[in-house]
């Protein structure tokens, strides 16, 4: 089977990510710190538990498994927490993210699924919300998508040329 590694592979989505992962024939590798997922639900592939913002250990977890593909859910979500704790926020969603591309370009995986947060379109006035809709203010300090946008246009171009499939969603 084809590895594929899923950050955030013990919470909801990234255990039901394994899943779907698995029916169609991938190996699921989960990475989690534990802190929110549970190890319970990790069914479908190897848990291996770590701090995403651990370049050493996603480093040697890369080499290890070879994976395809990394599909990315290790952030933290909660809006009010994050307005209370923004360095907690910080250092996972950004510090992480960024350990996790880096451990990425040095072992040569080109594809990434990167999920980030739809709190940051607050009360959307049509459902479903589409990529092109404008985040609200005051509803998390991830609001701004296009900044993200442009800083994840930034780190792609960091990349090797041949690194060309990023999917934001």
């Amino acid at each position: 089977m084809t590895p594929v590694l899923v950050t955030g592979g013990a919470g909801f989505i990234g255990s039901h990510t394994c899943k779907a992962l698995r029916n169609a024939g991938f190996l699921p590798v989960s990475y989690d710190d534990l802190s929110r997922g549970n190890a319970a639900a990790v069914k479908w592939g190897e848990l291996v538990t770590g701090d995403i913002a651990d370049g050493r250990l996603l480093r040697d977890t890369l080499i290890r498994h070879r994976p395809v593909a990394v599909v990315h859910f290790a952030a933290l979500a909660y809006v009010g927490e994050s307005t209370e704790n923004p360095g907690l926020y910080y250092r996972n969603n950004v510090v992480g993210t960024l350990a996790l591309l880096e451990a990425m370009r040095e072992c040569g995986v080109r594809y990434l699924v990167f999920s980030s947060s739809c709190a940051v379109y607050g009360v959307p006035a049509v459902v479903p919300i589409q990529e092109k809709d404008s985040a609200q203010s005051g509803q998390s300090i991830w609001r701004d998508q296009d900044d993200m946008r442009a800083h994840a246009g930034r780190l792609r171009r960091s990349f090797p040329a041949e690194m060309d499939r990023i999917a934001l969603l």
